[in-house]
């Protein structure tokens, strides 16, 4: 590389030495173009330069044989969402809540730019801003705010600041050994349990960590280590951090249609973060698709000081028949006296359940933040999950439009005050429309009959929504 480089500074002062000898003598050179390690020319122009103006390409070309070029460009990718929506008697009770009403309807939207330079094929600087997410103090991803938040009375300098927010922004460097990143990266594994980066248009939340790491493949074979600083408070004191060492491994077949893995993370939490203790967690997962069928499901082990251990499960199951497509999702979410899994919140089964604020504890009516799988969902101290979900659609042929249901039941899987752990039955509805290739419309109605979990005589919700995404 340095003889490379020495050549090259040789030519260059060689070239620009014959370009003003061929400017005193008033002629018109070869044009040559310098690319990093490369330089090319073209035939000599036929043409009589007179005076100075002639002469200025002329200049520009020899001066640009003396400057180093190093160039970068740029990708810019992302997606524009927007919605409304309608839901009635989320607090699942007669009558209007005092001061309140008994109906929720907001519009929303939120914009995910992500410019990326290219700097090398080797290196990569990889970001994302995200416009309108937040809209409080608390950060993104807490209550997607809806039309009319950054004008009320209300707004701060403060809040209007957790309007746009640097979600992501990383160096990758692709060497001869393997993929390094470092910075604020996105994280996924397996079906979503744990870590879930948000990739599709509508999903409301991200994992998203403070990580170094490093990945290598081994043929089909993956060797993933990562470091995480989950937090950090005063620099020369360790007795506020949490820190996280993981290490990963899976294998995926050159047809990509079979894919197993296996992680493992040691979180070490000084103090208590968000109620956790220091952990061991493990996730397996398995994924195997044939040509009109396809498996999946993952396992979550979590180990906390001073704890019970909790684990969640998965398996999802999708078959194509013709212009029909089933599916069937089976969640398990496990609840102790001291302890509870709880699934990423991009998990969703349901409009209602796990995705709006039901019954009277959490003032439904009155913002938008549902409780995820194995939380408290009635608000009653009761905790942990289990899920059944059928899912059902039809595609029209010559059509882009969509026709499909949801269906299923839910039961908490430890007992809250009200001594009871049925959250209820669902029926959503919904048609998706694939207007272009990166624009899509989906309108959906759905319909909770409540479980006696949320009270001794709860009311039935239903709404609907309409919600678009636009992707570039």
């Amino acid at each position: 590389m340095l003889l490379i480089l020495r050549l090259l500074s040789q030519v260059r002062r060689n070239l620009s030495t014959k370009g003003l000898e061929l400017l005193a003598r008033n002629t018109t050179p070869p044009v040559c173009v310098s690319e990093l390690e490369t330089i090319s020319c073209s035939k000599p122009l036929e043409t009589s330069p007179k005076g100075l103006m002639s002469k200025i390409p002329l200049i520009a070309s020899v001066l640009s044989l003396t400057l180093p070029v190093f160039a970068a460009s740029f990708s810019l990718s992302g997606n524009y969402r927007f919605g409304t929506n309608m839901l009635v008697n989320t607090d699942l009770a007669d009558g209007k809540k005092p001061g309140a009403g008994n109906t929720s309807s907001f519009l929303e939207q939120r914009f995910l730019l992500r410019p990326d330079v290219l700097i090398d094929e080797r290196f990569t600087i990889k970001s994302e801003l995200n416009f309108l997410q937040a809209n409080n103090v608390n950060g993104a991803n807490d209550v997607p705010p809806f039309f009319g938040t950054p004008l009320d009375s209300n707004t701060s300098q403060q809040t209007l600041q957790d309007q746009l927010i640097v979600s992501q922004l990383y160096l990758n460097w692709a060497s001869d050994w393997g993929l390094f990143r470092f910075g604020r990266i996105p994280k996924s594994w397996g079906l979503g349990l744990l870590y879930d980066a948000g990739e599709d248009a509508f999903d409301d939340f991200k994992t998203i960590r403070d990580r170094a790491d490093f990945q290598a493949m081994l043929g089909s074979l993956g060797l993933r280590f990562g470091f995480e600083k989950g937090a950090e408070g005063v620099i020369n004191g360790d007795f506020d951090d949490v820190d996280t060492y993981e290490l990963a491994i899976d294998y995926s077949n050159a047809e990509g249609s079979s894919n197993v893995g296996i992680l493992y993370s040691r979180n070490i939490r000084s103090q208590k973060v968000g109620g956790l203790n220091s952990s061991h967690d493990v996730s397996i997962f398995a994924k195997k698709a044939w040509n009109k069928f396809q498996l999946g499901g993952e396992f979550v082990s979590i180990s906390e000081e001073d704890r019970n251990a909790s684990t969640g499960f998965l398996a999802q199951v999708d078959g194509t028949l013709g212009n029909f497509r089933l599916g069937y999702d089976f969640a398990y979410a496990s609840a102790s006296s001291n302890s509870g899994f709880k699934f990423n919140p991009n998990y969703r089964p349901f409009m209602f359940l796990f995705r709006q604020s039901l019954g009277s504890s959490p003032a439904a009516t009155e913002f938008r933040n549902g409780r995820g799988v194995g939380s408290d969902v009635a608000g009653d101290g009761g905790a942990g999950a289990l899920v059944n979900k059928i899912n059902a659609s039809y595609q029209f042929a010559g059509s882009q439009l969509t026709l499909g249901s949801d269906f299923g039941f839910a039961s908490l899987g430890k007992k809250g005050s009200n001594g009871e752990s049925g959250l209820g039955f669902e029926t959503d509805v919904f048609v998706s429309h694939q207007w272009y290739e990166n624009f899509k419309l989906q309108y959906a109605l759905g319909l909770l009959v409540p479980g006696k979990a949320f009270g001794s005589d709860p009311k039935a919700t239903w709404g609907f929504e309409l919600k678009g995404a636009l992707s570039f």
